[in-house]
């Protein structure tokens, strides 16, 4: 079986899951295209950089071409901005893929989420956004071992902003402690800061969450580099995550045990959930459009709090 793959938008993160798709051992088709000139020239020159077989990639400069390309078949890869693509998934959706596997933030307001969720509804297709923590073997070891836990609590400290850092954690967060509701009960030192992409905002600070009533959880998004902690305590065991140092300190009343972590890149990751998904029809390595709901509908309350409903976040 041919695997069909078209990626729209060939920036950095684009790229990177053409690199892992190109890793596959299998027969495929590569779709890619993106608006911007410079990035979709530079497709096959990265190929070409990185010693990846270009032979079976081919670019398009115009979405309608590439759209017409799209299938049944056809996983659908959208790695463009979050501002405008309620109206480009809308269009992706008209085409029946196989699948769509879309970047997060989904976009930028939870009308437009909600629109998104209600069109993709309407087509029958499964739409997942690429949160990755959950497919991480050793989280969910983790969440094994506090499934049936009453009393936990979250807290984290991480940079990158609470927009583009802070969904991944606000998504890991949700999924570990099987919330089902939230409330932000306290923020402060809320900034809007430049990324180091130029035009877009992010926003560091501070936001206390309880989810469910009754499992407090603390976010702390700092605008440096390097920085990504979390802890997890249940009723008895206490897991400390430093991804940035790839360990998992678990300290219990068997004594402290330190675990093996590893790097969460694209580059490694987007070609097993292809495969998944054209093979067995559904992935739980990422979430779907649903599960990934109330981790958006957190940032959505936090740029609604914040009086930043209008930054343009990624």
């Amino acid at each position: 079986m041919k695997i069909k793959v078209a990626i729209i938008g060939t920036g950095n993160i684009g790229k990177r899951h053409l690199q892992s798709l190109l890793a596959m051992d299998r027969d495929k088709e590569l779709l890619c295209h993106d608006s911007n000139k410079g990035s979709i020239e530079s497709v096959i020159p990265f190929c070409i950089e990185n010693k990846l077989d270009p032979s079976t990639v081919k670019t398009y400069k115009s979405i309608d071409e590439i759209l017409s390309r799209v299938d049944k078949d056809c996983i659908v890869i959208v790695a463009t901005c979050a501002d405008g693509r309620k109206e480009l998934l809308a269009a992706v959706f008209s085409k029946n893929p196989l699948a769509v596997i879309a970047e997060k933030p989904l976009c930028q307001s939870e009308k437009d989420y909600m629109e998104i969720m209600g069109l993709a509804r309407a087509k029958a297709v499964p739409v997942y956004v690429d949160l990755p923590r959950r497919g991480m073997e050793y989280y969910r070891k983790i969440r094994e071992e506090v499934n049936n836990s009453r009393n936990m609590s979250f807290s984290s400290v991480f940079t990158g902003g609470l927009s583009c850092s802070g969904i991944h954690i606000y998504d890991l967060a949700v999924w570990l402690l099987d919330a089902r509701s939230f409330e932000i009960v306290h923020t402060s030192d809320l900034q809007v800061f430049d990324t180091k992409r130029k035009g877009y905002k992010d926003i560091s600070g501070n936001i206390s969450v309880v989810f469910d009533g009754k499992k407090p959880a603390i976010f702390q998004a700092l605008p440096a580099d390097g920085i990504f902690m979390m802890n997890l305590s249940s009723e008895d065991k206490v897991f400390n995550i430093y991804e940035e140092q790839e360990k998992i300190v678990v300290c219990s009343s068997k004594g402290i045990e330190q675990r093996k972590t590893g790097r969460i890149l694209i580059s490694d990751l987007t070609g097993g959930l292809v495969l998944e998904i054209a093979e067995k029809g559904t992935t739980d390595g990422i979430p779907t459009i649903e599960q990934a709901y109330l981790a958006h509908r957190i940032l959505f309350d936090i740029l609604r709090k914040s009086g930043n409903t209008n930054v343009n976040i990624t």
